[in-house]
């Protein structure tokens, strides 16, 4: 029984940590992207152009991809619209992660491997440039709202006691976060159609709720269920409401509370 609830708290863990790294590290990334074979320039009175499109640097780093577009209002005030998505693969990083949770069991470790993910949020946002030249380029201080979903699956968990190769549950889980918060970064003009967009202070408070499921393929008995409920019961997760449910077809587990975040990221932007 040991083996099989340390895994479910690995998953619940995994899925706790990777949707704070995700919705806050992999943030936002910006870089150039294509616009048009004819682009058309929207300038306004000053011959600045007024759109820029990017794309981030460090999101491939944790396996996703972010597009952010950005249309400069007047000299000092711009709106964002961030897009970022990472398809159902296995979690980014998954030998610190191993290190981290301090296992040294080959079969925990392959849990872990197998674990698969899948993330996508949508971002607008509101810059205000405080340089002299503006007009997005310089300094900024932003307002941000940011939506993120999470898929958790693959997080298979033989029985320890059940020798068979079909004693196993498989978990699924979910998790949505509403965040707010607030973003200083820096952008520079690059030539006459570049820039490289900086953004590294970003503190996010968010809330969110959480479901993981777990399907067992042989029945627990009332002892497995009792031990496995109490563990759960006597997990601290910080400022979260926890549900629990165990029956003999397995457990689910429903969080919902604050969650915090920062948020950094590098872009390369085309403008136009």
């Amino acid at each position: 029984m040991k083996s099989r609830k340390v895994l479910l708290i690995a998953g619940m863990v995994v899925c706790s940590l990777f949707s704070t790294i995700n919705s806050n590290a992999q943030t936002d990334t910006v870089v150039a992207a294509n616009v048009t074979s004819d682009p058309v320039q929207v300038t306004d009175n000053t011959g600045v152009e007024m759109n820029i499109i990017k794309l981030n640097l460090l999101s491939p780093f944790f396996k996703n991809i972010s597009i952010q577009y950005e249309r400069v209002i007047n000299k000092f005030l711009s709106v964002d619209l961030t897009v970022s998505f990472m398809p159902n693969t296995t979690l980014p990083y998954k030998n610190l992660l191993i290190k981290m949770t301090g296992y040294d069991d080959p079969a925990k470790e392959d849990a872990i491997r197998g674990i698969k993910m899948s993330t996508y949020s949508i971002s607008p946002e509101v810059r205000f440039y405080t340089g002299k030249k503006g007009y997005g380029k310089g300094f900024y201080v932003a307002l941000s709202y940011r939506y993120s979903h999470f898929e958790l699956n693959k997080l298979t968990y033989i029985y320890a006691d059940y020798p068979a190769a079909d004693s196993s549950v498989s978990f699924t889980g979910k998790m949505n976060v509403h965040y707010a918060g607030v973003l200083l970064g820096a952008q520079w003009f690059v030539g006459k159609h570049f820039t490289i967009d900086w953004w590294f202070f970003g503190p996010l408070v968010g809330y969110e709720r959480s479901s993981v499921k777990g399907i067992a393929s042989v029945p627990l008995s009332q002892e497995d269920q009792d031990d496995l409920r109490d563990y759960l019961e006597a997990i601290n997760f910080p400022n979260t409401e926890k549900t629990i449910n165990v029956d003999q077809y397995g457990a689910t587990v429903g969080l919902k509370g604050l969650m915090y975040g920062m948020r950094f990221g590098l872009a390369l932007g085309f403008r136009f």
